[in-house]
């Protein structure tokens, strides 16, 4: 035990920015609270307390029974509020224009410090904290006791889990640019899925689960969760793109043709719209080429998206038929894009089969279109034996 003990302790300061603060209960978004102490001895002298010293000796406590320390299965206090706090409008809970931590203005004598602490939630709950504190005699002392008793409410609300019945969804129309080595043009579209929920509660982050990497010999792949390449050495190309929402601008691209021997990469604009994930999808010419035919490769097409509030949504991507059209799903609800820029159907996507002499078009194999995409989302066994039946006829087309 310390010489100068027993210490006393005064709670200048147990406050949040209103009277009750309403915060999601998704282990995210966080609430501040700010305390402020004096701690004297038994002289009277003032313990100096740094804001350090306050992060080591105080903890949250339930208002009502101190026995329940925080964290706990549905509470926690951290230090560092993450990126869930710069990310408010306001930023985050104000502190009524007081610095996080500063000296009293009056007699250095009697100064108090602060420290703030950011309480989150796992379930919805309300709650009243008191904050505990050790003094250096290891006595404990309450904010809750005596006449000047002082906590605060924290009210923890039900999180958003985000559905495809939140989502709005816009196609871009299809930009046209060029050239693409060695013949022909690009195609680029742009999806963008945003918050139709609330405009006060907009997207601010995208995190890809699984895509296909952007090193030397994959240039211009990454974030790309569906291609169909021509074995990575073609100039006929498809390519869906799921882009964080940091860079305005992305690589894009293939390796073209070994006869060429050049590897085709542009960069092209995405992210135009704010707080919205953009999906992109490149395409080069000639686009009869890019039916149904085997070469496509899937990533995990899953990703989550977040609210500023740290609220999250998880879906997945698909294409429909032709390969063409953006498929959002969630669960059993799905969004599909309307474009009027994708007119293809399933059916005209093997025009270029159709146009072949009759003889050929006899020997090609006897698949159903549809046959063929179920096979091919199906399984690798499946799609190695829809390759080992078409190769023979690549020289065809």
């Amino acid at each position: 035990m310390s010489d100068e003990g027993p210490y006393t302790v005064n709670f200048v300061a147990v406050e949040s920015s209103s009277s009750v603060p309403d915060i999601y209960a998704n282990g995210r978004m966080p609430a501040a609270v700010r305390v402020a102490i004096k701690v004297f001895d038994a002289y009277d002298n003032q313990f100096p307390t740094s804001e350090n010293w306050l992060q080591a000796h105080i903890r949250l406590v339930d208002y009502y029974d101190t026995s329940r320390v925080i964290p706990g299965s549905v509470w926690e206090f951290v230090l560092n509020p993450g990126e869930w706090y710069s990310t408010f409008s306001d930023g985050g809970w104000e502190h009524a224009g007081k610095p996080l931590s500063s000296q009293s203005q009056g007699d250095p004598a009697t100064q108090s410090e602060y420290v703030v602490f950011y309480v989150r939630a796992f379930s919805p709950e309300s709650r009243k904290f008191a904050v505990q504190v050790i003094t250096p005699d290891e006595k404990i002392h309450y904010s809750n006791k005596d006449n000047d008793a002082k906590g605060v409410d924290i009210r923890a609300v039900s999180a958003i889990q985000y559905t495809t019945a939140d989502l709005q969804i816009d196609e871009v129309s299809i930009v046209r640019k060029g050239p693409w080595r060695p013949f022909g043009q690009y195609y680029q579209t742009n999806t963008y899925i945003s918050n139709r929920r609330s405009a006060d509660h907009p997207f601010v982050k995208v995190i890809p689960h699984s895509t296909h990497s952007g090193s030397d010999d994959q240039p211009g792949w990454e974030w790309c969760w569906m291609l169909r390449d021509g074995g990575k050495h073609s100039t006929t190309t498809r390519h869906w793109y799921t882009f964080p929402m940091d860079k305005k601008t992305r690589t894009v691209g293939t390796i073209c043709d070994t006869f060429f021997g050049t590897t085709e990469t542009i960069d092209i604009t995405v992210n135009q719209r704010p707080n919205a994930v953009c999906v992109t999808l490149l395409e080069t010419e000639p686009q009869s080429f890019l039916g149904p035919i085997p070469g496509w490769q899937y990533r995990d097409t899953r990703f989550s998206v977040y609210d500023k509030y740290g609220n999250i949504g998880s879906f997945s991507l698909e294409t429909s038929d032709n390969l063409m059209t953006l498929v959002v799903k969630d669960n059993a609800n799905s969004v599909e894009t309307n474009s009027s820029a994708h007119t293809e159907t399933s059916e005209s996507l093997h025009g270029w089969v159709q146009d072949l002499p009759a003889d050929i078009q006899n020997r090609f194999p006897k698949l159903d279109p549809q046959e063929i995409i179920s096979n091919l989302s199906s399984s690798h066994r499946a799609i190695e034996m829809l390759q080992d039946r078409f190769l023979k006829y690549r020289g065809f087309f």
